[in-house]
């Protein structure tokens, strides 16, 4: 008896294999396979069931060529020690991984011109979409728009304008929340401190805080301290003399690393928190309700800001609308703040 010959290895099967096996030419498989036209339904699905049964894996690089796509996107960071990234990060693959598609990640160092040429070289490996987790959009989309034909995200900051796919937090809503909790606790005399190196973002929190210490009808003081250091935690304990010797009773900070930076200076002085100073931050990262006194901060969704924008970024691939995408935050009272004592 003659013995029966065997088929492909299972995932090693062409479409000339399926070809022989459906009985049709290997341009009909390609066809079936990609979902074209030109061909009949029940034609596609037998197709289909016979590539499936011979365990049939499309080429990365031939499925590239049919579709004129790398199932790529491409991400840009402003630097991998912000301990919000990986949170960020982490929603992006999700979301991509759901639905196909590779991830590649680069940290810009929060450099313009680096970030720049970041989404060039991307664009160059034929990405799908990007995503940036930015502080220099602003000044550089038009450049963007000017150079670059790939559908683009910015993930992290509020832009008014039509012509930018975002997802992003309400920042302003959220420090007005905070300045309303400190005027109704008695403090009439705040603090913002800031970072000099994220213009765009810094900007924005500084003008939403200046804008609710006006609304009030008593009158509310408000210091701005932008002290130099090499990382959020030194601008934090650099600022810390300053805000105290303005006379504010409480500050509210960039974020969670420079409020965590006042704490540790506040401790060092002999001050304690809340009696002395009231503190405030941003981001709610992991740490911050760990710490002596639980920090009292916006919490920021980084998770489902990073799946929102892959969401996004599909959409824009797929000849979709540049979205506007406001994902809430939260304030969290904890232990950092309470009367003036004073």
């Amino acid at each position: 008896m003659a013995e029966k010959a065997h088929g492909p290895e299972p995932g090693r099967a062409s479409i000339y294999d399926i070809a022989r096996a459906a009985g049709v030419n290997p341009s009909t498989v390609s066809r079936a396979l990609n979902n074209r036209d030109r061909i009949g339904n029940e034609t596609r699905l037998r197709i289909q069931r016979i590539a499936e049964e011979l365990g049939y894996q499309p080429s990365d690089i031939a499925r590239s060529l049919a579709t004129n796509r790398t199932v790529t996107i491409g991400v840009v960071v402003p630097s991998f020690s912000d301990p919000t990234v990986g949170a960020v990060l982490a929603g992006i693959e999700r979301q991509a991984n759901d639905a196909g598609y590779r991830v590649l990640i680069s940290t810009s160092k929060r450099d313009r011109d680096r970030e720049l040429e970041i989404v060039q070289d991307f664009q160059r490996r034929r990405v799908d979409g990007v995503i940036i987790v930015t502080s220099h959009v602003r000044s550089t989309y038009e450049v963007f728009q000017k150079t670059l034909d790939v559908p683009l995200v910015v993930n992290g900051h509020e832009e008014s304008r039509p012509d930018i796919a975002v997802v992003a937090t309400d920042d302003r809503l959220s420090l007005r929340t905070a300045v309303q909790h400190l005027v109704d606790l008695g403090h009439s005399h705040l603090s913002y401190l800031g970072v000099e190196d994220r213009p765009n973002s810094n900007t924005t929190r500084l003008t939403a805080i200046q804008k609710a210490v006006l609304a009030y009808g008593t009158p509310v003081a408000l210091t701005v301290v932008n002290p130099e250091g090499s990382s959020d935690l030194e601008r934090g304990l650099a600022g810390y003399k300053i805000l105290r010797s303005s006379g504010s009773t409480a500050v509210i900070c960039y974020n969670d690393m420079t409020a965590i930076g006042v704490m540790s200076a506040a401790q060092r002085a002999g001050d304690e928190i809340p009696r002395d100073i009231s503190v405030v931050g941003f981001d709610d990262i992991d740490i911050v309700a760990h710490l002596s006194h639980p920090l009292t901060t916006t919490r920021q969704p980084f998770y489902r800001m990073g799946r929102e924008s892959v969401d996004c970024v599909l959409d824009l691939i797929a000849g979709g609308p540049k979205r506007h995408i406001v994902v809430p935050s939260r304030f969290v009272i904890r232990e950092t703040t309470g009367p003036p004592s004073h």
